[in-house]
């Protein structure tokens, strides 16, 4: 075979490589795809590999220790009520007005977190924002007007004023 006849041109006429045939470029379309696929799978891996690798070294050990301080923690208050109960039931000789008192002293602390609860999701939006310090300095600083403007001019104007008097008002550290 000669070598233009290989390299699909003619003797330095300039015509374009015959076509290859489809199924070759199946093939090798085939073969790119599963070559993508099989890189893909292996970064997959290594990425878990890696993920899996920081949780076990950064994550887990403090994870375990909250953990089991907060079983441990659990573990004294309970202890602990129940020391109370005990001497409470000592103290007054009868079990069943202790329970009276626990139960009492149960229901008051439930009823103490659905309030705070309630304040806490009465409490949305603007009004958590406006207790904030830099949110109640930038409401006083006239960046808008109640006064409703006509053109965009005179808010422009406006908007540019305040900017100016909020610069000029504003507190430098010395």
């Amino acid at each position: 075979m000669r070598a233009e006849e290989r390299t699909g041109r003619g003797a330095g006429n300039g015509a374009p490589p015959p076509a290859a045939p489809l199924g070759e470029v199946a093939r090798d379309v085939m073969d790119h795809a599963s070559a993508i696929a099989r890189d893909e799978l292996a970064l997959a891996r290594l990425s878990a590999r890696r993920y899996a690798e920081h949780v076990r070294r950064d994550v887990a050990p403090p994870a375990l220790l909250g953990g089991a301080a907060v079983v441990t923690g659990s573990l004294g208050v309970m202890f602990g009520l129940i020391a109370l109960f005990l001497g409470i039931a000592r103290a007054i000789d009868s079990v069943a007005w202790t329970f009276a008192i626990y139960c009492a002293l149960f229901a008051a602390g439930a009823a103490l977190l659905l309030s705070t609860r309630r304040r806490a999701a009465a409490l949305r939006g603007d009004e958590i924002l406006g207790r904030l310090p830099a949110v109640r300095i930038a409401e006083r600083a006239p960046e808008h007007a109640l006064v409703r403007q006509e053109t965009p001019e005179a808010h422009r104007a406006l908007v540019d004023e305040a900017a100016r008097e909020a610069q000029r008002s504003e507190i430098r550290p010395g």
